[in-house]
């Protein structure tokens, strides 16, 4: 099966946070305008470093485009694993450390292009607010369970509206970081494409 670079990884927490379904980022299997292949090969040589440093100045544009699109897909596979349809503190942390992970990997993707260095980047930050998002989201709810266990005359309206507030915070950065990253995946497409 061959994979392509699409903006999926947002739609997983949207429906996360939305009790959405895991289909909205299941694999393309066909080529489309937002999309490319990602290369079966990869030249690397030994446990994923380059021997020369001048090696890796000349790699091609593709060659590094695919690269990245390989950790991208990676963490997307990951994600695909967590249920969406299930909004718990666990399942919502289980994001969060999925993401943060992916966004360390994608950091550690190097890059000689500039230009593909301003996409990692991007996708780094991105994925870096998603889980903020998701993690606050955790947090929210275990706020709510707890309050939920106290006797209804100790419940405080003023606690439950800050949740409230905090939880709509994520849910806009979430919101944000989802629409960043389908102008990334756009923008790194296009410029990838352009190398062939």
């Amino acid at each position: 099966m061959t994979y392509y670079l699409r903006s999926g990884l947002a739609a997983l927490v949207v429906a996360t946070m939305g009790g959405g379904v895991a289909s909205a980022i299941a694999p393309q299997k066909t080529t489309g305008d937002r999309s490319i292949p990602i290369a079966v090969v990869l030249e690397k040589a030994g446990g994923g470093h380059f021997k020369e440093a001048s090696s890796f100045q000349k790699q091609s544009r593709l060659t590094q485009c695919n690269r990245l699109s390989a950790v991208l897909d990676r963490g997307r596979q990951t994600l695909e694993r967590f249920n969406t349809r299930e909004v718990s503190v666990e399942s919502m942390n289980g994001i969060a450390d999925a993401l943060t992970q992916l966004a360390r990997q994608v950091m550690q993707v190097r890059m000689a292009d500039t230009n593909l260095q301003g996409y990692r980047n991007g996708f780094v930050r991105t994925y870096g607010n998603m889980s903020r998002a998701a993690r606050q989201v955790a947090v929210s709810l275990r706020e709510v369970q707890r309050i939920q266990q106290l006797d209804p005359s100790q419940r405080d309206l003023s606690e439950l509206q800050r949740i409230q507030t905090a939880t709509n915070q994520a849910a806009e950065l979430n919101s944000q970081a989802s629409t960043e990253e389908k102008r990334l995946v756009n923008a790194f497409n296009s410029y990838c494409r352009a190398g062939r």
